[in-house]
């Protein structure tokens, strides 16, 4: 990097694509059913972040040698060919019914939940929480087709940073770094508010013990209906 003005291109690059990368839906739902639940948050957000970075790297090696732009064209056309498909539209529209009505015939046959579980089960869920979070971690940016593009650009920006390999790796560490902090920080943050948390929790008990498949019936049923009507109103 030959002057000041460059490194601050460089790093100011980093920081924006760092935050983009981040803002993955999944990752901010997880995060708050972490946070909502209360246990080992830390911990489990440390796993979740790990696999955000594994992630990261594998594309950033992927991408030295692939350039996505192309493949990424052609799935969007493909994509866009198969929505105005107007067969897939009514099985769509057709399935969601299906699934409405069968989560409301589930509500009939039985209409208490069942229990969470035992502690013997809860011991196996929180062994397996790692790998879990881990893997949700690694396939938010894997399976994302935003992703791609972004991280193409951080390959671009790194590879004309320097020619020096560890000054590469350097930048490309301080990307990882910006990556996690923002939830890292967070889960920091967190216990330090003791009364909010405390209201988050008990908000997310009452919801999680709540029966919501009558709700969740309609949903379906009334989106795939609305899909069915759609189809069939656009074509007469």
């Amino acid at each position: 990097m030959a002057s000041h003005s460059g490194i601050f291109a460089v790093v100011l690059s980093i920081v924006v694509y760092a935050l983009v990368m981040g803002l993955r839906p999944e990752i901010h739902a997880a995060t708050a059913e972490l946070l909502a639940r209360g246990e080992s948050v830390l911990q489990k957000l440390t796993w979740m972040m790990a696999g955000l970075a594994f992630g990261a790297t594998l594309m950033f090696v992927v991408l030295q040698f692939v350039n996505p732009t192309n493949f990424l064209k052609f799935l969007h056309t493909e994509i866009d060919k198969t929505i105005i498909n107007s067969r897939i539209e009514l099985i769509t529209g057709a399935a969601f019914v299906g699934i409405g009505m069968g989560i409301a015939v589930w509500r009939i046959v039985r209409p208490h939940p069942r229990s969470k579980g035992t502690r013997t089960q809860a011991k196996q869920a929180t062994k397996a929480s790692a790998i879990m979070h881990f893997s949700i971690g690694l396939a938010s940016p894997i399976f994302a087709f935003t992703s791609w593009p972004v991280m193409y650009l951080v390959v671009r920006t790194i590879s004309a940073s320097d020619e020096r390999l560890f000054v590469r790796i350097l930048v490309f560490a301080l990307f990882l770094l910006l990556l996690i902090t923002p939830y890292m920080l967070l889960a920091w943050a967190w216990p330090r508010f003791p009364a909010f948390a405390q209201w988050a929790h008990s908000g997310y008990i009452r919801l999680s013990h709540a029966d919501w498949r009558w709700i969740l019936s309609a949903v379906c049923t009334l989106s795939g209906l609305s899909i069915i009507a759609f189809e069939l109103v656009s074509h007469h």
